[in-house]
């Protein structure tokens, strides 16, 4: 899937039939990791791909479940200062509405995918690193409720 264009019929229709998949089968924000992430690494060939959940409590998106290379958690690790899994991206109420309205987004760097937890120069760094270049977000929520980003 090329990310820098808009999305055409064939993405649509992927995404359409893993959102009914998920609507059929998720019963929890663990199995939409599950389903979800496997169907997008190998229809993207991505080289990496997290759930992250949105955690009320906190106001914020916390990754849940990685599929990636280990050089990719080793860029990141030593890179960010912390693992992959630590990483929190609080969203305040913009950010929040922004996500519930906008199903796919193309960020144009991680610096915008983590809403600013990772500064600027640490995600270039990442980025330069992994040669991760292109981004996808996907929202997940239902009747206006915010359950997590892939």
């Amino acid at each position: 899937m090329n990310f820098t264009e808009e999305v055409n019929s064939k993405d649509f229709e992927f995404l359409v039939q893993t959102a009914r998949l998920l609507a059929d089968s998720a019963q929890s924000t663990a199995e939409i990791a599950d389903i979800a992430l496997p169907r997008l690494v190998e229809y993207c060939q991505a080289p990496y791909a997290h759930f992250a959940e949105y955690d009320p409590a906190q106001r914020a998106l916390c990754i849940r479940k990685i599929s990636s290379d280990s050089g990719i958690f080793s860029a990141v690790h030593i890179l960010a200062g912390k693992k992959l899994e630590s990483i929190v991206a609080p969203l305040d109420n913009s950010a929040y509405q922004h996500i519930l309205k906008t199903v796919v987004e193309y960020p144009g760097s991680i610096h915008e995918l983590s809403f600013g937890s990772l500064p600027p120069k640490i995600s270039q760094a990442i980025q330069t690193a992994t040669g991760l270049q292109q981004f996808a977000a996907i929202s997940h929520a239902h009747r206006g409720e915010l359950y997590g980003a892939t």
